[in-house]
């Protein structure tokens, strides 16, 4: 564990990479873009965007921070955001909130560093008015159908910030089904915003 934490090897095909790097070059160019940018992918959310493809170089790398805490170059996240297509005017930039038992179950978010990254790219402040309730089991080990039922109910607004009438931009490190951005933008709307579109780094279906 201690050697994958600090040699500068990369998480999916081993090659060198620098210690600011989870993936080398060669991964990184052979990363397959989506360029997602719609409406209807996500449910209650008025736009989706995506920069990639959930697959290949990238899942292994963002399956590898979540579920076997790989820390070393999860800042390379931050210089995959293309955001080539995320237009517009947003208010706040929300990141899918965390349960705080999962705080403790990994030292990184892929979610933490992106949404910095976000909010840079487009000048726009981060704000936190969801509150993760309940400590949902994990999307990646559901079938689709699910997936939906894991996450209902799963979020409330903080009372401390106010969404009404606000243009949102939700983001999350991996759109597959939708149901967890799709739940927390119904959370939003319920709060009175005017607009929810949603933006993570892969997008991918899941049966």
């Amino acid at each position: 564990m201690l050697s994958s934490i600090f040699v500068p090897k990369c998480i999916s095909c081993g090659g060198d990479c620098g210690y600011d790097e989870i993936l080398c070059a060669n991964c990184v160019a052979g990363l397959a873009r989506l360029n997602l940018a719609c409406e209807g992918y996500c449910a209650d959310a008025d736009f989706c965007y995506a920069d990639y493809r959930y697959e290949g170089a990238l899942r292994t790398a963002l399956r590898r921070i979540k579920f076997d805490w790989c820390i070393r170059g999860v800042s390379q996240l931050a210089r995959l955001c293309i955001l080539a297509n995320v237009n517009g005017h947003y208010d706040m930039i929300v990141p899918i909130p965390f349960h705080i038992i999962r705080r403790f179950a990994r030292f990184v978010q892929p979610v933490s560093v992106i949404v910095r990254e976000v909010a840079a790219r487009l000048s726009v402040k981060v704000e936190m008015p969801l509150v993760r309730i309940r400590n949902t089991s994990y999307q990646a080990k559901l079938r689709r159908t699910a997936r939906f039922e894991n996450v209902k109910g799963a979020f409330e607004l903080y009372a401390d910030v106010d969404v009404h009438e606000k243009d949102i931009l939700l983001v999350d490190d991996i759109m597959t089904t939708g149901a967890t951005l799709a739940e927390a933008a119904r959370v939003l709307k319920s709060g009175g915003a005017s607009r929810v579109d949603v933006y993570s780094l892969a997008a991918g279906m899941v049966r």
